[in-house]
C-alpha cells in the first residue's frame, strides 16, 4: 500500500502491488477505504477531548494536507463550528502563519500537527483519524504476509 498523488507512485505502479487502497472511490479492484474522525488531541497538554465536547466554541481549522475539503466537510458533519484556513499540500509551517488567529481555538489534522508541535500553544488541538477497511481487506493481507514469511509471492 502506497499513498496516490502526485508527488507518490505513478499509476502504472498498481500494476505491480498486491493491494490498491483508494480512499473515496475506489476502481475495479481497489480496495475502498473510509475515514472519519475520532479524537481530540491537545497539542501542548496530550488532554484528549471527544468531538462532541469541541462543538462548544468556535475554531480555526488550518490545514496543508491535498484534500482538504474532506477535513472541512467531517468537521461540519460532526457540528464543530470553525473557520477553515486552506494552506497548500506539504506546506511548512512557521509559528507566524498563526499569529492573524489570535489565542483562540486551532484544530488541524494528525499531519499538521507534527509540524506545528514546537511553538504550538495551549488551545490548539490535533484531530485523529480513523481509518476502516473491509475485514476481507485485513484477512487477505495477513494472508499475503504468510505466504511471504514462506517464501512464497
Amino acid at each position: 500500500m502506497l499513498p496516490a498523488g502526485p508527488l507518490r507512485e505513478f499509476s502504472s505502479r498498481a500494476k505491480t502491488v498486491d493491494f490498491v487502497v483508494a480512499n473515496g472511490e475506489a476502481g475495479p479492484g481497489e480496495i475502498k477505504m473510509t475515514t472519519s474522525l475520532a479524537q481530540c488531541v491537545n497539542l501542548v497538554s496530550g488532554e484528549t477531548r471527544t468531538l462532541s465536547e469541541m462543538d462548544k466554541h468556535k475554531y480555526v481549522a488550518v490545514t496543508g494536507i491535498g484534500h482538504a475539503g474532506r477535513f472541512f466537510e467531517q468537521l461540519v458533519q460532526a457540528g464543530v463550528h470553525f473557520d477553515p484556513q486552506q494552506f497548500p499540500d506539504h506546506y511548512v509551517f512557521s509559528k507566524d502563519d498563526f499569529t492573524r488567529f489570535g489565542s483562540g481555538g486551532v484544530l488541524m489534522t494528525a499531519k499538521d500537527a507534527v509540524k506545528c508541535r514546537s511553538f504550538a500553544q495551549p488551545s490548539w488541538w490535533q484531530v485523529e483519524l480513523m481509518v476502516d477497511l473491509p475485514p476481507q481487506f485485513i484477512d487477505d493481507v495477513l494472508h499475503k504476509l504468510s505466504l511471504a514469511s514462506e517464501g512464497v509471492r
